[in-house]
């Protein structure tokens, strides 16, 4: 079953631990992060993350699949080299948000469809998808806390798979931190009737200072000890009744700063077109 790993006991034990140490992150364990993907270039080197959704569907962001024109999906890894029992597959056909437009932060996600079907195993598990509802007023409620999992974003991906702890935050506080204070200003303008004679309207616009962040992202609170550690692709997911749910896929819009939380695209408002790509 999707969202599943093999030691719940383990899970709890480097929460708490996580949590002593202010959110330091920690290495995932064997078989502890199962739903994890990594995107290899044709030099075999990794450049982004991906969350395994279906056997033969890996989810990522729309630049991340852009970035070279061919491709491979690793799963079943802790470690960007190569791992004794990893998967690799082809890539079948990127299907990419079809309202995605390069520049803009909304819609960046893609859907890597692959020529071979994963095998799952206790180390290679796909995430749940959340229907839209109980992701939003449950699982993104601040009630519990977000998981995110991911290798070190740098030019070339590198060392162990690793996991951290973060609070969800409230869109309002999201686009305040990322997108800078929302505004309002008071635009004065001349309408003209038919009768010539002329009216001044105010009207009051409410303004951001930058489209970092819409109602189609989210992001997660600051944390106490924010390293900018986990780069585009990395899922986000929160742990209830004993599954992990996706609730989002990192996507760091251009300008947006990192060390005041993760910005992420709500997978749960994405749900109808995932449905339909799979």
């Amino acid at each position: 079953p999707c969202g599943k790993v093999s030691s719940l006991s383990q899970w709890d034990s480097h929460q708490s631990s996580n949590i002593r140490s202010k959110f330091e992150g920690l290495d995932c364990r064997a078989e502890e992060c199962p739903w994890q993907a990594l995107l290899r270039n044709s030099d075999s080197k990794g450049f982004c993350s991906g969350v395994i959704i279906k056997e033969n569907f890996v989810l990522t962001t729309a630049q991340c699949a852009g970035k070279y024109p061919d491709f491979q999906v690793a799963v079943g890894k802790r470690l960007t080299s190569y791992e004794t029992g990893e998967q690799n597959l082809y890539v079948k056909h990127v299907h990419v948000h079809p309202l995605f437009m390069e520049g803009k932060p909304e819609n960046d996600l893609a859907v890597i469809e692959l020529k071979e079907k994963i095998i799952f195993k206790k180390s290679v598990v796909a995430a749940c998808l959340p229907e839209r509802d109980f992701a939003e007023t449950l699982l993104m409620s601040g009630e519990h806390l977000g998981v995110i999992t991911g290798w070190k974003d740098a030019s070339e991906f590198d060392g162990n798979l690793r996991l951290n702890h973060l609070s969800y935050s409230k869109l309002p506080s999201c686009v305040e931190r990322h997108s800078g204070r929302v505004s309002a200003f008071l635009y004065q303008t001349t309408i003209y009737s038919t009768s010539l004679q002329c009216s001044v309207l105010n009207l009051i616009l409410i303004i951001s200072v930058a489209n970092k962040v819409t109602n189609k992202m989210s992001c997660t609170l600051q944390s106490p000890k924010a390293d900018c550690f986990f780069g585009p692709g990395s899922p986000v997911l929160t742990l209830y009744r004993e599954v992990f749910f996706l609730t989002g896929v990192v996507s760091q819009s251009q300008g947006v700063e990192c060390s005041n939380g993760y910005v992420f695209q709500k997978v749960s408002r994405f749900i109808p077109w995932l449905r339909n790509v799979m």
